[in-house]
């Protein structure tokens, strides 16, 4: 069940923690880390790369055009959204992109079950050529139902506290 996977990020506090979690004792799976797109890609042509974990944390970050990229030439590399309640609006905007997400603060338990969903994926011998064509997907309208429905309550004439609450909770 190993698996190379890339971390995008420009923070050291990020890498850190990551690495800590690639550090525990029956992690299968191998890390790489890269800051800026361009050494994602070097990357990504000299490694079988399973999946790629953006980190929307930095506005630098020119994530919409290596999502594309990523989406286009390498369609068979699972995509993942770290991302953190400040990124949110961010992330509804890039949602078609990403297959999972992984919020912030990272809890190493749950960031290896995100990926080893997606390495399970890969390893049930699906058809490469189905799996690329579902990667490129990306051209439908994707929004969360919960940001939907949020919105709808919103706008709704009869706006109530609870209801919105009862929506977030939903989203935990």
């Amino acid at each position: 069940m190993s698996a190379n996977i890339l971390f995008i990020t420009q923070s050291k506090h990020t890498i850190d923690e990551l690495q800590k979690i690639n550090q525990e004792e029956g992690n299968p799976y191998k890390f790489f880390f890269a800051q800026t797109s361009h050494t994602a890609l070097n990357i990504i042509s000299d490694n079988v790369i399973t999946a790629v974990a953006i980190d929307l944390s930095f506005a630098k970050f020119d994530s919409p055009g290596l999502l594309s990229i990523l989406q286009y030439d390498f369609p068979n590399i699972f995509r993942l959204c770290i991302f953190s309640a400040k990124e949110r609006q961010k992330f509804i905007g890039l949602s078609k992109y990403f297959h999972k997400t992984i919020k912030f603060p990272l809890i190493p338990k749950e960031v290896l079950k995100t990926i080893s969903e997606l390495v399970n994926l890969s390893n049930d011998q699906l058809d490469p050529v189905l799996i690329a064509k579902i990667n490129e997907l990306g051209t439908i309208p994707v929004l969360p139902d919960i940001y939907l429905r949020l919105e709808k309550e919103i706008s709704s004439s009869n706006l109530s506290m609870n209801r919105v609450a009862e929506i977030i909770q939903t989203d935990r």
